[in-house]
């Protein structure tokens, strides 16, 4: 297996400081838990389950700012803080990219899916009253364009006395009287 650059023990680095780097980074590096075990028990000649390195890891997330926070100074404390704080800023706003990105990826899938069931309407609805086709009579003159029909205020079955009656027979008689 030809592992990538970044994905490697580098020269210097101890087995802990690897493990971590590699658990903080998964999602830049675009890799999965398992994918992490196998690098490191490569690394540390060893066969552990990807379970031991994630709760090692879980571990070493749940103590680190406690044990920051006893042994650090306060300058180096609030360094410590604003870098966290950025971290953590950069990674909502990589989740807000994200999110747009997914956003805009559903409204897509939506207006397509809204097409397909548009389309497939017509295509019944030919089935149940084929508009006659002439083509001289639709064209605007001097022109190769076609004139368009919007049904966008037909409703279904309407006949107004006093009150307004929807009514399925009322409809059949409307669309299908010549």
């Amino acid at each position: 297996m030809n592992t990538p650059e970044h994905l490697q023990l580098r020269e210097g680095e101890e087995i802990k400081d690897y493990h971590i780097r590699l658990f903080e980074n998964q999602d830049d590096y675009n890799i999965d838990k398992y994918t992490i075990a196998n690098l490191l028990n490569e690394a540390n000649g060893s066969s552990y389950d990807e379970s031991k390195w994630r709760k090692d890891f879980a571990l070493y997330k749940k103590w680190k700012d406690y044990i920051l926070h006893k042994n650090l100074d306060k300058e180096r404390l609030q360094l410590y803080e604003e870098k966290r704080l950025e971290e953590q800023k950069e990674r909502y706003r990589k989740m807000d990219q994200n999110r747009e990105y997914n956003k805009s990826i559903r409204n897509s899938a939506r207006f397509e899916k809204l097409q397909e069931d548009i389309h497939r309407s017509i295509l019944d609805l030919e089935k149940i009253k084929p508009l006659p086709h002439h083509t001289e009579t639709f064209k605007v003159a001097g022109r190769d364009k076609q004139g368009l029909v919007l049904f966008s205020d037909w409703h279904f079955g309407t006949e107004v006395i006093i009150i307004k009656i929807y009514l399925i027979k009322i409809y059949l008689i409307n669309v299908f009287a010549n």
